[in-house]
């Protein structure tokens, strides 16, 4: 009777420790296959990776590379079993003190048992998990091939939202189908080892997202939480008419350029604000940073004056327009500035020239060969001096030829004249005065 009474005693207190934390694993792992781990609950002492640690067969202690990602209120652990002995491994927490039921605090280590399985898997993949500032930066993934032939692996690249709003963590594992198109596919020799960069397609809301790994026998999740995530569609319907501005100045100078924001959807967006990177801002200012209203169908001319120091320098950055309703457009700037740099024109000042953000082709016009020449107006467009006119073939100048045949006519001259000059001065050397006196000689 006592015994049953404390086993009973024993139940109720074990009880609330099992189900104050909830644990999202997968309890076996073939060698080379990640490890992740979910911890949920109410942590009143943060879980430090300095009190994480991996044992085998319980008792003996084995380094394992490991990641520790607080996300929310929830704690994920992701480690690699690659190169480890098949065996049964625990995964311990110390020193952590979170709620149990009942109201209560717990010290006690947390437990996660997990096993290495014998057989290998297809692809080793890490990290196991990761954050993601925003859904339109790429992120990356080390994968290993361990098989003795060439696999191809294929990537599930737009991972379905309604997963994580349909199950808990260890649910969203299992993915659902989805059309071959949405898949990259990736080749990999034998024990090939290579880092691929991925990127989500029109990825609009935030949170934990899965992705799906597979080769021919094997599949791996892994989990990518993003952050914050950019509306595509509205993304389309504001844009910079200019793209790319290309800008070479002199040092402790000053340019003008014009860029002009376009509304070209149905909507009404309000709050829109300018902002420039922070490799911009000692050079570049924009006029206006911000306006309240950007109707649908509205162009609004940006000013960006730029200023030069002292030095001779390159720097490049993006000019940003975002809404209130996170719509946006980019615009990149490179800017060179150069000591002696002067303007095809020579004006050292370039705000006093022209401002023109269009390409050529937008103004109609046409780049003359160098054996042509416009036969009217000529601009300078963003890609190049621009006919708005004709081009024509140069009249060929007949000024050459007269100058040439000038030159001959001057080198024969020059050359009878050196001629005959020392032609002279060689007959000049005879002495008459001797020659005479040898005739009276001879007459004698």
């Amino acid at each position: 009777m006592k015994r049953a009474l404390f086993i009973f005693a024993f139940i109720l207190l074990f009880i609330p420790l099992v189900f104050s934390i909830q644990i999202d694993t997968d309890s076996e792992l073939a060698q080379g296959e990640i490890l992740v781990v979910k911890l949920s609950g109410n942590f009143y002492k943060p879980i430090l990776e300095n009190n994480v640690y991996f044992y085998r067969n319980t008792y003996t202690a084995v380094p394992l590379e490991f990641g520790l990602l607080k996300i929310g209120e929830d704690y994920y652990i992701s480690a690699s079993s690659l190169g480890k002995t098949p065996g049964n491994y625990s995964l311990v927490v110390k020193n952590s003190e979170y709620s149990v039921a009942g109201g209560g605090k717990s010290s006690e280590d947390i437990i996660i048992n997990f096993t290495i399985l014998s057989e290998f898997a297809e692809f080793s993949t890490t990290p196991g998990i990761q954050i993601l500032e925003n859904s339109g930066n790429p992120f990356y993934l080390e994968i290993q091939n361990l098989k003795d032939n060439q696999i191809i692996i294929s990537v599930d690249k737009t991972p379905s939202i309604e997963q994580e709003k349909q199950g808990g963590f260890f649910e969203s594992l299992f993915g659902s189908n989805k059309d071959a198109s949405a898949e990259a596919q990736f080749i990999f020799k034998t024990n090939e080892k290579k880092q691929i960069e991925l990127k989500f397609e029109n990825l609009t809301e935030i949170g934990l997202k899965t992705i799906k790994l597979s080769s021919e026998n094997f599949t791996q999740n892994i989990f990518v939480y993003v952050l914050s995530a950019e509306e595509k569609l509205e993304t389309e319907k504001i844009y910079f008419e200019q793209k790319f501005f290309n800008i070479s100045m002199a040092v402790n100078s000053e340019t003008e350029r014009i860029l002009y924001l376009k509304n070209s959807g149905a909507k009404d967006f309000d709050n829109v604000t300018i902002i420039l990177d922070d490799s911009l801002k000692k050079y570049v200012s924009v006029s206006p940073d911000f306006f309240e209203f950007f109707e649908s169908n509205e162009t609004q001319k940006i000013i960006l004056n730029i200023s030069s120091k002292a030095d001779s320098e390159t720097i490049s950055g993006a000019i940003k327009a975002e809404t209130s309703d996170n719509a946006f457009a980019y615009a990149d700037i490179s800017l060179e500035i150069l000591e002696g740099f002067v303007p095809e024109n020579g004006v050292a000042n370039q705000s006093e020239l022209p401002i023109i953000t269009k390409m050529c082709e937008e103004l109609n016009g046409s780049f003359c060969a160098k054996s042509q020449k416009c036969s009217g107006e000529q601009v300078t467009a963003q890609n190049g001096i621009c006919c708005l006119a004709k081009c024509g073939e140069k009249k060929k100048s007949s000024a050459g030829k007269i100058i040439g045949w000038g030159i001959v006519i001057i080198l024969v001259v020059l050359y009878v004249w050196f001629y005959l000059s020392k032609y002279k001065k060689t007959k000049s050397k005879v002495n008459l005065l001797e020659i005479a006196e040898g005739k009276k000689t001879n007459k004698k």
